[in-house]
């Protein structure tokens, strides 16, 4: 198609601005339009805009349709972004050109795009790909710098890969894998906690620090930890620890430790000891091991002295009154009364050296044993335990006298016994439950808890630590982590926060907010991710969905997989429908059929049995067993299709195959197409190699083609429509032939398989020597210029085969009477207008030669037939003349259109099927005109204005198209031209405008009919669904816009569309269109339970205010902002679950 537009198209380009608010990433955008004739354009059109990164070629960086552009006085505006948003990598580049396309024809030069675009850039920082920020930064809330960092913390700051800043003004300055804050592993919060860098830290203190290093915790309050391997976990401790691979940890508040290998040197960088001080400390005092305290010099040399002696005193000996005087304490000397009192401790007392005579009575009679009382140790009954004797006997159990007290079970306690109140050396052996930690309950049998505030309350279930954690049912365990629950028999969890193990024998091994809820499903991480299929699985990633049973996703982001045993292997915003299909990856990419694939690529679509799409954009693989390798929008609708790449091409024959190209199309079986552009096969087994606008037509079987803007009609033909043919190559020389053919001249070959042009009657002697006339001929001979002839009467009716004769093989005057035997010529012989005078000598046919029936009224003279010659029907229209016919004359079905005076015929005297669009003055036909069964399809409609690639019913969701490029004939009002995608076919299609004019404000779906609703334009006013009034929730228009709804909404018989207009400025407009029902339409303000065996798909939900909540069983918010969900994929709901919804929302969608 040639479009009439010329090249005159004036650009401008600006940017919207508001101030203190993001720049937008849309560019408004404004040109003008002629005609051929140069007159300015007054219509509706369809353009396309794409920015690419060179002039002529280059790389395609954005693309957007605007399939209805309204054109007045050949101006025009659009929105660029409107529908695909421009996002700030577009314009990271040098240099950007645009690119128009106008009814598919592409407009050139492209223009290049100056400053003014490239501002867009700056208002894009989360996500972009690259980038220099170099004035200053400035945030009002918390701030996320690097990948895969969790930022939970109040005004909380994290940067680096993998961290985690969970308190309140906590900090993480870099590294991998560190934290700021308890994240929900230790009783405090970590309040203004920091992590400057490093790998491993933790901060998990109020008020705690850690500069740097690697497995450092500083888990007390104001606690500082650093290097490698330092711990810092009382409240106030600074721990300073070196190189070594070896936990250093304090063992009190307040405590200042360093531990280094090297020494410690103070005012010296080469300490020789542990600590090592270059110049002059001042100290207070020293003390020594043994327990002195030295607060004065010691006596040295060099000075005099007042001492004059030095005498050897009680239990000491030696002394002097000159040179160096040496005391030392004598043998023996130190008696009872040199000890002081508990001057002696276990560490004096050499192990295993107390005898039993060295320990006194102390009061003890016969059988007692020393008791702690709190306060001493005092003889007591070994068998009573009572008070003042270390415990209490409490009936069911013994309780320590003192809160300080450790119970040790085994022998020797070890120095430094750890802080727990129970200390076993050895195997420990609970025979029932066992319960560890603080304000834990466990109620079942052999059950096990451990942690914080955790929960057992079934046989056989296990907490083993963390906070929050519950297992309710036999055999559920749960390793750790924070709020986690496994609700079903033997379900497991391996640790994370929030999640839920809920079916049977499932499990979740970590992550945040994960939900296992089929029997053997499970979740390896993540977060938000469910697994409600029977053993369905989902490695990893964020927001996934495997509703079916054996279903599983390997990772990404927003993917569902529906269909049973279906396999998505990661991407974002993958839906894998079909039974046993897989998606490899990519974004929006769908499987609905059984069996079906799709690698990769974006928006691509696997609809049928083994259908495959390995990559690209927005190709569609829709029949059975059909492939598409790759390009952009390729379709193949026929059973084993097969399309290789390129761009728009089409393979509807089945068999067929596309191996690239662009906008080639098949509709033969069995065809090919190697490439080019515009090519179309619509003949069986035919092929065109390559080219541009070739067609092979439909009554062309078995042929091939090959030439430009060149048409094939015939069967079984091979046709080069080009003006050249050679075979070989330029470099070489071709092979033959070497040039072009003279004037009737013909290839011919040498008997060696090399061929060259020769004249028509030239060439070479040959191998034939004798020529003999057969049967029916005449003539021949054995040299020289040969000649055969037909001889006279020599072809019989044997040589002529059933049916072979036809008028063109008859000469004029060749066939008489004589030829023909006697009665042998039936009607059927003679084509209509064969036998003409002139085949016929004058006066040689008798009555005999004549077969009964076979004179017909162009074998008759004009004017010679009289009634009696007039079989009964044989007279039509030229024989009667004209007004002369009455009523009683004309037979029944005998009067055509020309015979009756216009404008004179009833509804009733018409016939079905009589009437066709010609017939129809526009516009006036209404619903109640098309029956519920009038499926119409492509053949009923006028010119191009309706394609379908797959209108058919039963087959889930079919991909019923609605053609872009007109769709403005179809609807009318320009406001509606995207691609449609509908539940089920589109019989009895009605398009619908409704404004605010509809009698009484209200419009109501008819009877047998769904009610599509495609564009929303609205300003200043309302639109309720089933609401009259506008009281309560219902509303689906409030906010001043205009929408072209990515998914419909669905409205079925008796639902009611009422409007409201707020004053002059208001307006509103809906289109859509009606079809017959084949879906059941939900619209819900209020709670709604999902039947049993059906599933609900969500297409749109309206809310009014943040306070709208949509739930599904009580657990996932679905909304809570202040905006309408225009899905680009629907909400699939199975049956038995229930949705909650809250006031101010509304959901629309179907039931299947």
């Amino acid at each position: 198609m040639r479009l009439a537009f010329s090249l005159a198209i004036i650009m401008a380009i600006c940017f919207s601005s508001l101030a203190s608010a993001a720049v937008p990433q849309v560019i408004s955008y404004q040109g003008h339009i002629l005609n051929n004739a140069g007159n300015p354009l007054d219509t509706t059109i369809c353009m396309i805009f794409s920015i690419y990164d060179d002039s002529t070629a280059g790389l395609e960086v954005w693309s957007e349709n605007h399939l209805a552009v309204r054109v007045t006085q050949g101006s025009y505006s659009v929105m660029l972004g409107s529908n695909n948003p421009i996002n700030d990598s577009v314009f990271s580049g040098k240099n950007r050109w645009l690119q128009l396309s106008i009814g598919g024809e592409i407009l050139h030069p492209r223009s290049q795009l100056t400053l003014v675009p490239y501002a867009n850039r700056v208002g894009s920082i989360e996500g972009a790909g690259a980038g220099e920020i170099t004035g200053n930064l400035t945030t009002t809330g918390k701030a996320t710098f690097g990948p895969n960092n969790i930022n939970e913390g109040l005004q909380a700051f994290v940067a680096g890969e993998g961290n985690i800043a969970s308190g309140a003004y906590s900090t993480v300055g870099g590294g991998l894998d560190n934290t700021a804050g308890s994240n929900g592993r230790l009783t405090g919060a970590g309040d203004y906690s920091v992590v400057s860098g490093g790998r491993d830290n933790r901060a998990g203190g109020d008020y705690s620090a850690v500069p740097g290093g690697r497995y450092n915790a500083a888990d007390g309050d104001y606690s500082l930890a650093a290097g490698r391997r330092a711990n810092a976990s009382h409240d106030g401790s600074f721990v300073w620890a070196d190189g070594q691979d070896v936990v250093f940890g304090s063992t009190g508040p307040n405590q200042f430790l360093i531990r280094a290998s090297g020494g410690v040197g103070i005012n010296t960088s080469n300490p020789q000891a542990a600590l090592q001080i270059g110049g002059t400390p001042g100290v207070d005092g020293i003390r020594f091991p043994d327990g002195t305290l030295q607060t004065t010099a010691a006596v040295g040399g060099g000075g005099g002295g007042d001492i004059t002696d030095v005498i050897a005193g009680s239990g000491l000996s030696g002394g002097g009154s000159s040179g160096s005087v040496t005391l030392s304490v004598a043998n023996s000397g130190i008696t009872s009364s040199h000890i002081d009192t508990g001057a002696v401790t276990t560490t004096q007392i050499l192990d295993g050296t107390i005898q039993l005579n060295d320990i006194g009575q102390n009061g003890a009679s016969n059988g007692q044993v020393p008791k702690w009382n709190g306060a001493a140790w005092v003889a007591s009954n070994d068998e009573t335990g009572g008070s003042g004797n270390g415990w209490t006997d409490l009936g069911n159990y013994i309780q320590p006298t003192n809160t300080s007290d450790t119970v040790f079970i085994g022998l020797n306690p070890p120095p430094g016994l750890p802080l727990g109140k129970l200390n076993v050396m050895g195997g420990l052996v609970v025979q029932d439950k066992a319960t560890i930690g603080s304000t834990n309950q466990n109620t079942g049998n052999y059950a096990y808890v451990a942690g914080h505030s955790s929960r057992v309350l079934a046989d056989y279930a296990t907490v083993s630590g963390g906070n929050n954690n519950e297992a309710n049912q036999s055999g559920a365990t749960i390793s750790g982590g924070l709020s986690n629950v496994a609700s079903a028999n033997s379900a497991t969890i391996s640790g994370g926060s929030g999640n839920l193990s809920n079916g049977i024998a499932s499990t979740v091994s970590g992550g945040i907010q994960n939900a296992a809820l089929g029997v053997g499903s499970s979740i390896s991480g993540g977060t938000n991710n469910i697994a409600g299929g029977i053993q369905s699985a989902i490695a990893g990633g964020t927001s996934n969905l495997a509703t079916s049973n054996e279903t599983s996703i390997g990772g990404g982001y927003g993917n569902i997989a529906s269909g049973g045993s279906s396999t998505i292997a990661g991407g974002s915003g993958n839906m894998a429908n079909g039974v046993a299909s897989f998606i490899g990856g990519g974004s929006n990419d769908t499987t609905s059929g059984a069996n079906s694939v799709v690698s990769g690529g974006q928006g691509n679509a696997a609809t049928n049995q083994y259908s495959t799409v390995s990559g690209g954009y927005h190709n569609r693989s829709i029949g059975s067993y059909s492939a598409v390798a790759g390009g952009d929008h390729n379709i193949t609708s026929s059973l084993n299709g097969f399309a290789g790449g390129g761009a728009s091409n089409t393979v509807a024959g089945d068999y067929s195959a596309i191996a690239g190209g662009v906008l080639d199309s098949i509709s033969g079986t069995f065809g090919f197409i190697g490439g080019g552009v515009m090519n179309k096969v619509k003949g069986d087994k035919s092929a065109i190699i390559a080219g541009d606008g070739n067609t092979i037509a439909s009554t062309a079987d078995y042929s091939v083609l090959i030439g430009s803007s060149s048409t094939l009609t015939q069967d079984s033909t091979f046709m080069v429509d080009l003006p050249h043919v050679r075979f070989g190559d330029e470099v070489s020389g071709y092979e033959f032939p070497a040039s072009d053919g003279g004037t009737n001249q013909f290839l011919a070959t040498n008997g060696s398989g090399q061929l060259s042009w020769v004249n028509q009657s030239g060439g070479g002697g040959g191998d034939i020597t004798d020529v003999i006339a057969g049967s029916g001929l005449s003539g021949g001979g054995s040299s020289g210029s040969v000649t055969l002839s037909v001889a006279n009467g020599g072809i019989t009716s044997n040589h002529i085969a059933t049916d072979a004769v036809t008028a063109s093989q008859i000469a004029p005057g060749a066939v008489t009477t004589s030829e023909i035997l006697d009665g042998t010529i039936g009607a059927v012989d003679i084509a209509t207008g064969a036998v003409a005078t002139t085949q016929i000598l004058d006066g040689t046919i008798a009555t005999a030669d004549i077969a009964n029936g076979a004179v017909t009224s162009s074998q008759i003279s004009d004017g010679t037939i009289v009634t009696a010659d007039i079989a009964a029907g044989a007279v039509t229209t030229t024989q009667i003349l004209n007004g002369t016919i009455a009523t009683a004359d004309i037979a029944t079905g005998a009067v055509t259109s020309s015979q009756i005076l216009d404008g004179t015929v009833a509804g009733a005297d018409i016939a079905n099927g009589a009437v066709t669009t010609a017939k129809i003055l526009d516009s006036t036909i209404t619903d109640a005109d098309i029956a519920a069964t009038a499926n119409i399809s492509a053949s009923k409609i006028s010119g191009t204005a309706w394609t379908s690639t797959n209108d058919g019913a039963g087959t889930g969701l079919d991909a019923d198209l609605v053609d872009g490029m007109h769709a403005a004939d179809l609807i009318g009002q320009g406001l509606v031209g995207q691609t449609l995608q509908y539940p089920d076919g589109i019989a009895g299609l009605t398009p619908i405008y409704l404004t605010a004019t509809v009698p009484g404000n209200i419009y109501t779906v008819p009877s047998g009919k769904n009610l599509y609703i495609t564009s929303i334009c609205q300003n200043a006013a309302s639109i309720y669904l089933n609401i009259q009034d506008g009281s309560g929730g219902g509303e689906i228009a409030y906010a001043n816009r205009s929408q072209l709804l990515q998914q419909p909404i669905i409205l079925g018989t008796g639902d009611q569309l009422s409007f409201t207009d707020s004053g002059v400025h208001g307006y509103l407009a809906i289109t859509g269109f009606l079809v017959n029902a084949t879906v059941t339409p939900i619209t819900r303000s209020s709670s709604f339970a999902v039947p049993s065996g059906q599933v609900l798909y969500i297409l749109n939900i309206r809310t009014l205010n943040a306070l709208a909540s949509l739930y599904i069983d009580a657990n996932y918010d679905l909304a809570g902002s202040t905006h309408n969900m225009d899905m680009g994929q629907p909400i699939i709901v199975q049956g038995g679950h229930t949705l909650t919804l809250t006031s101010n929302i509304v959901i629309n969608g179907y039931l299947r």
